[in-house]
C-alpha cells in the first residue's frame, strides 16, 4: 500500500494516480532501494573504519614544541622579575646591609662624581647608608610607581638629604626595563681656626689659603679629617671627624681645630728686633701682637736684638712654657752708660 504525497489517499499498488486529487504516484524501483540500501551500509562501514596511529616523529614534534613554549615562558617570567623594580630594591638593600662593595657597584652609578672611589671608600659609604636602609627601600619603591613624566624618578631623600637618584636604563633585549640607582654628591666644607692649613681626606692633601674651604662632590660618609699647619716658627697637627648625623641639605661640615698658642712679647726697647731659636723674625717688638702660634713645651727660645751706633745689644733669652707674656729686657747701663762708665770704657780701650 502507499498513500499520495499530495493529499495522503491511500492508493493501489498499481495505481499511476491518485484516485482523489490526480496528483501523479512515483514508484520506488527495486535497485533504487538496493542502491539506498548500499549507500548506507557503505557509510556505516566507512565511519567504522579504525584510525591510522600517530607516529613517533609526530609525537616528538609536538612534545618538542610544548616544552619550548613552556621554556620561553619560563625565561620570559625570569626576566621580568630579574629586571623588576622589585628586583632592585632587594638588591640595593641586601648590598647595603651586607655591605657588599661588588654587589653595590652592580646596583648604585657613581657618575655624578669626579673621581673613582676605592673598596674602602664605597664600604663605608654603605655601612652611611645602612642607617636609613628601609627608608630608602621605600622610597625607591614609591618613586617607581609614580614616575616623572621626565622619565627620571623622584629623588630619595631621608633627613633632609638628597641620598640617591633612580632612573630609567635601556631596555635589555628591548623588553625589560632596566633601573639605575645615581648616588648624589656632597658638599664638604672644612673651617680651621689656622690660615695655610694643609688639610689631607682619604689620602689626598690639599692647600687652605683661607680659614675654610668646600671641597664638591664627596661621597656621604664617616671619614677622618686631618689638618697640618707649617708656620714660620711651628708646626702643629690635628685631627676631626665627620658626624653623619649632623648632615644637612648635602653639606658635611668639620672644624679643624688646632691647639694654637700665643704670647705677648715686652721689652724695654721696643725697636727691638725679635729673634726665635737664634733667628731674626724681621719683627719689630713695637709691631708684634700676639705672637704665635707657638709651642710651649719649650721647644722655642726668644731673645730681641738691638743694633746702634755703638754695637749690637742682646737680652737674655727665654723659653716659652706657658701662653704667659715674655719680657725681654736690655741692660739699660749697657745701652746708655753713664759719663763716668763711658771714659773709663774709653781709658781701657785707649790702654789696650
Amino acid at each position: 500500500m502507499k498513500f499520495c504525497s499530495k493529499c495522503g489517499a491511500k492508493q493501489e499498488e498499481s495505481r499511476k494516480f491518485c484516485a482523489s486529487c490526480g496528483n501523479p504516484l512515483h514508484t520506488q524501483s527495486a535497485s533504487s532501494k538496493e542502491t539506498d540500501t548500499t549507500f548506507a551500509n557503505n557509510q556505516e562501514s566507512s565511519n567504522q573504519l579504525p584510525k591510522k596511529p600517530m607516529t613517533k616523529k609526530k609525537k616528538l614534534l609536538i612534545v618538542s614544541l610544548v616544552v619550548m613554549v613552556a621554556l620561553a615562558f619560563g625565561i620570559h617570567k625570569y626576566l621580568e622579575k630579574l629586571y623588576s623594580p622589585e628586583a632592585l630594591v632587594s638588591s640595593l638593600t641586601e648590598a647595603i646591609e651586607e655591605k657588599d662593595v661588588d654587589s653595590a657597584k652592580k646596583v648604585l652609578d657613581f657618575i655624578a662624581f669626579d673621581k673613582d672611589f676605592s673598596d674602602k671608600e664605597i664600604k663605608s659609604y654603605l655601612t652611611y647608608l645602612n642607617n636609613y636602609k628601609e627608608e630608602i627601600g621605600e622610597e625607591i619603591k614609591f618613586s617607581l610607581r609614580e614616575p616623572e613624566s621626565s622619565g627620571e624618578f623622584s629623588t630619595v631623600s631621608v633627613d633632609n638629604n638628597e641620598l640617591l637618584q633612580v632612573v630609567k636604563g635601556k631596555k635589555k633585549f628591548g623588553i625589560y626595563q632596566q633601573y639605575k640607582v645615581e648616588v648624589k654628591p656632597f658638599n664638604l666644607v672644612v673651617s680651621s681656626n689656622l690660615e695655610n692649613v694643609t688639610v689631607e681626606i682619604s689620602g689626598k692633601k690639599e692647600k687652605m689659603n683661607e680659614d675654610s674651604k668646600t671641597f664638591k662632590k664627596m661621597l656621604p660618609m664617616d671619614m677622618k679629617i686631618k689638618g697640618t699647619y707649617k708656620g714660620a716658627y711651628t708646626e702643629l697637627e690635628t685631627e676631626a671627624s665627620l658626624d653623619s648625623s649632623e648632615f644637612y641639605r648635602n653639606v658635611m661640615e668639620v672644624d679643624l681645630e688646632f691647639d694654637a698658642e700665643y704670647v705677648d712679647v715686652y721689652s724695654n726697647e721696643y725697636d727691638a728686633t725679635l729673634f726665635v731659636n737664634g733667628k731674626s723674625t724681621g719683627l719689630k717688638i713695637d709691631d708684634i701682637y700676639n705672637f704665635g702660634p707657638v709651642k710651649t713645651d719649650g721647644s722655642m727660645v726668644l731673645h730681641a736684638e738691638l743694633k746702634t751706633d755703638k754695637g749690637t745689644f742682646k737680652t737674655n733669652e727665654v723659653k716659652i712654657v706657658s701662653e704667659d707674656d715674655v719680657y725681654l729686657e736690655f741692660d739699660e747701663s749697657e745701652l746708655y752708660p753713664s759719663e763716668e762708665e763711658e771714659t773709663s770704657t774709653n781709658n781701657t780701650v785707649a790702654s789696650s
